[in-house]
């Protein structure tokens, strides 16, 4: 399970380089996109880049930040591209 880190300036994800990657991930969240995209974005991805690294179709990207369901397989293997837990990737 993710657990968050409070600091003076931001919160973290524990284990993560990017201290404000949380912060990154909540805006994006907060304009109503998916956590996938939140998360693709504040990591500077494109949606091919994305893919490439993780092994995972382009257009089965696309489809789940739209709000596709993804299997758990797809899950874990953009959760290891992205460098976080897999249970922070969902619709």
């Amino acid at each position: 399970m993710m657990s968050f880190v409070d600091v003076p300036t931001t919160t973290v994800v524990e284990g993560d380089t990017d201290p404000a990657l949380a912060d990154r991930v909540m805006a994006g969240r907060l304009q109503g996109v998916s956590a996938l995209q939140a998360l693709r974005e504040a990591r500077a991805l494109s949606t091919t880049t994305l893919a490439r690294l993780s092994g995972v179709a382009h257009d089965e990207i696309v489809a789940a930040e739209s709000g596709k369901p993804i299997g758990v397989v797809e899950r874990q293997a953009l959760a290891a591209a992205l460098d976080v837990p897999a249970d922070m990737i969902k619709a």
